[in-house]
């Protein structure tokens, strides 16, 4: 059994250990400060012997360190990657001051925790309004500025029995049970920091309805502080490229929006002017093709369903794209079905349709006019 150096010291950085087994499903050591995957969190990665570990499972009680290859000494110097460890530990700790703080408030219980590399999503099994998680996160951080004291309890028997402290399983013996002074008490197998001064912050960034309760996604420590600093860069330069103040990025927004509708709706009007003009001077005699290289789908068909209406008995086409890229196409008008079967097979196109087919070919710009010109 390896004895698990992370249960009393979370702060072992490095450490020696004697390798117990060394094969293809990992290395197992006497002792580790590696945390293995669980509870939500990612397996530690670091060094054994200059040996990168790339994760760190348990399985049957066994801690396997997953190594890029075997290690053949038979004592090993270990390092872990501590910054990332250390992020973790104040991430996993605010997340229990929150989910104690919500149990202490609302009566919920934490349904669902999963740790990334970027941030922390957390499940209650009830609902929290917009002000519930306003005050939740203003809570959460006055206890983190309080410094209050975080550290391990492991009761047996009645005292385990008499303990009131969350856990998702039913568990009698062999707990560890991570307290968090006045706030929480958690049966909790990970690492943690030693104060809640050391989360730093909490950020509760995005939170909606989920599977009848609520999901959060939460950042602290590092985490926040980085996330932080990536809004206020691009706030910084939207704010300078628009001319704006950093707290009225809104109002540009807004403004942006109205002269983007005005814009859409003038090109609308142009393109339909565009789309007369093209029907009208095509006369409509056997077969109407059109290209117009630059047309979307939607703008394809209404240059196509516009033809058909003043042509009916020719064969409309309506070609938009390029000899790279391929053309969209939307088909209709006399003979549409049996002419847009013969287009199918020749040039093995994509689409269908019953009285206006669309789809999209893969062909050249000449080819296509050769087929379509050459219907009688």
């Amino acid at each position: 059994m390896t004895e698990k150096l992370y249960e009393n010291n979370s702060y072992i950085k490095e450490f020696t250990a004697k390798v117990i087994s060394s094969d293809e499903r990992g290395t197992v050591l006497d002792k580790t400060a590696f945390f293995p995957e669980g509870g939500g969190q990612y397996g530690d990665t670091g060094y054994i012997s200059g040996i990168r570990v790339t994760d760190t499972q348990i399985k049957d009680g066994i801690i396997y360190h997953i190594t890029e290859a075997p290690v053949e000494q038979t004592e090993v110097n270990c390092t872990l990657d501590w910054n990332i460890r250390y992020n973790r530990m104040q991430n996993h700790t605010g997340e229990h001051i929150l989910s104690g703080v919500i149990n202490r408030k609302y009566g919920y219980n934490n349904v669902g925790f999963h740790m990334s590399n970027d941030e922390v999503t957390l499940d209650v099994d009830g609902k929290l309004t917009e002000e519930d998680i306003i005050w939740l996160e203003d809570e959460v951080n006055r206890i983190i500025d309080e410094n209050r004291e975080v550290y391990c309890i492991y009761p047996e028997g009645d005292e385990l029995r008499n303990l009131q402290y969350r856990s998702k399983l039913d568990l009698t013996e062999g707990v560890r049970i991570v307290v968090i002074d006045s706030v929480d008490m958690c049966a909790c197998c990970a690492p943690h920091v030693n104060t809640t001064a050391e989360v730093g912050l909490l950020k509760i960034v995005k939170h909606y309805n989920y599977k009848g309760g609520t999901r959060m996604h939460i950042l602290c420590g590092d985490f926040a502080r980085r996330d932080y600093r990536t809004l206020s860069e691009q706030n910084t330069k939207v704010a300078n490229t628009y001319s704006a103040k950093r707290y009225e990025l809104c109002e540009v927004v807004e403004r942006l929006e109205k002269e983007i509708y005005t814009l859409k709706d003038q090109l609308r009007t142009l393109r339909s002017s565009v789309i007369e003009s093209m029907v009208q001077e095509n006369g409509g005699k056997g077969v109407c093709l059109y290209f117009a290289d630059d047309f979307a789908m939607d703008e394809l068909i209404k240059l196509a369903d516009r033809s058909v209406v003043l042509y009916p008995d020719a064969l409309t086409v309506a070609l938009s794209g390029n000899d790279t890229d391929g053309f969209n196409f939307a088909i209709g008008g006399a003979n549409a079905k049996d002419r847009f079967a013969d287009f199918k097979a020749r040039f093995n196109a994509r689409g269908g349709g019953r009285d206006m087919y669309q789809g999209k070919v893969q062909s050249c710009k000449n080819e296509l006019a050769d087929f379509f010109n050459g219907i009688s």
